[in-house]
């Protein structure tokens, strides 16, 4: 989903509006204790076929570090 750290689908995506910050790990879990905390940044993209997207970054945290940089994700379309 990603060349060159930009995202991408079916070409490169032009970010529309973000990031909204999601994150867990501020609020305990007891069904799972020791869970990985999930930090993302969604935005809504198009890419060069005038599709919406709905896109998310995964951020690092210090939890989980990443020495990749930021991958990013297609988490859904706009119909």
């Amino acid at each position: 989903m990603a060349e060159g750290g930009q995202p991408c689908h079916h070409g490169p995506l032009r970010l529309l509006a973000g990031p909204r910050r999601v994150e867990t790990g501020w609020w305990p879990d007891p069904a799972a204790p020791g869970a990985p905390v999930a930090a993302r940044d969604y935005y809504i993209a198009q890419n060069p076929a005038a599709e919406l997207l709905w896109v998310y970054r995964e951020r690092a945290t210090s939890a989980a570090p990443s020495a990749a940089g930021p991958r990013w994700f297609l988490h859904g379309l706009y119909a």
